[in-house]
């Protein structure tokens, strides 16, 4: 029986809690179902607190048209009160170059990398800031 994928894990890296959703695969109505889940239990352990989640989001192989950009950018939305920062794995080429290039115009809370490391370097930094 194949082992099943751990979702959303709350990990601690250099003494700093970071929510790691893991979308790999993921295709559809299944992403969309998962990132609700995800955010059911992200918004039970932040509670009513303002600024105090980071999170890396894993979207390798992981189709974001139609249906599945509509939801993400409402789970987004819903999230966003709650962000200090949000690390995205699985984005590749032009489209991260266009996500970094755009987060310098804005509030700089969301980074595209190529290692999960990388991302939580930049996380820990980014919650020693605030």
């Amino acid at each position: 029986m194949a082992e099943e994928i751990k979702r959303l894990q709350w990990i601690v890296h250099k003494g700093v809690t970071i929510a790691r959703s893991d979308f790999r695969g993921l295709k559809g109505k299944e992403f969309v179902d998962q990132m609700h889940r995800n955010l059911s239990e992200i918004l039970d352990r932040v509670g009513d607190g303002k600024r105090n989640l980071l999170m890396v989001s894993d979207f390798t192989d992981v189709p974001i048209i139609g249906d599945s950009y509509t939801e993400m950018r409402k789970v987004s939305e819903t999230l966003a009160p709650h962000m200090i920062a949000r690390a995205v794995l699985g984005v590749r080429g032009p489209k991260k170059f266009m996500l970094n290039a755009m987060n310098v115009l804005f509030d700089n809370s969301l980074r595209a990398f190529d290692s999960e490391k990388e991302a939580k370097e930049w996380l820990v930094e980014r919650a020693v800031r605030r």
